[in-house]
């Protein structure tokens, strides 16, 4: 759970909200132009700008951790970086998003659509299987833009992982995997994404190589 002092709470919240607004001015979005088609049909005249907020809810407040894949061989909590909470959020009709607070309580990003309530939906999914929420945790890999939901599981406690995005590693969306299978899979990823940043590189310093040898030549 986020501690935070009232007026930094209060704070936050101001900035989600003033952050939630801006983006339901976006009405070419097809999540924004249902919202706000259902909004004019519930609301009066005189209830003020089309871009009010309403009905915001937070439905979760999640951990997030960061596994350090090349130097550990298991995936737990115990040996990955707690770099702060992800909070997710309910608007009125059926309008998801998820914002993303470091430890320090600072907002970092705020995503709002389709993408946020397919999440919501796998998470809830979870929960209603029995999986008490305290038990609950993501685990973020930037680098590959995975995200996952890991919890303990069976009688020995082992990690599961439930895949909520995963674009690049095979993993896919909303099955659950063993920890060490995750683990395996995107250990895999970080390396050949490692291993093509370094042939890009090395493909472009020999380009600069043969560019210079060319213009001496010229010369």
């Amino acid at each position: 759970m986020i501690r935070l002092s009232k007026p930094a709470a209060k704070r936050l919240r101001k900035i989600m909200t003033e952050m939630i607004e801006l983006h339901l001015r976006a009405h070419h979005l097809s999540h924004v132009h249902d919202y706000h088609t259902v909004q004019r049909h519930e609301s009066r005249p005189h209830n003020g700008s089309r871009s009010k907020v309403h009905g915001l809810r937070k439905c979760w407040t999640l951990p997030v951790y960061i596994p350090h894949l090349l130097n550990t061989g298991q995936i737990i909590t115990e040996r990955a970086e707690h770099c702060g909470w992800s909070q997710f959020l309910h608007l009125k009709h059926k309008l998801f998003g998820n914002a993303e607070i470091t430890k320090e309580g600072v907002l970092t990003s705020l995503s709002i659509g389709p993408s946020s309530k397919l999440q919501h939906k796998i998470i809830a999914k979870v929960i209603k299987s029995g999986v008490h929420r305290k038990r609950l945790c993501l685990l973020a890999v930037p680098a590959l833009h995975f995200r996952g939901l890991s919890y303990p599981c069976g009688i020995n406690n082992h990690t599961k992982i439930v895949t909520l995005s995963s674009p690049i590693v095979p993993l896919r969306r909303g099955a659950g995997y063993r920890g060490a299978t995750v683990l395996g899979r995107l250990r895999g990823g970080l390396v050949a994404r490692i291993s093509a940043g370094r042939k890009i590189r090395h493909t472009r310093g020999e380009e600069r190589m043969v560019g210079r040898s060319g213009l001496r030549s010229n010369k």
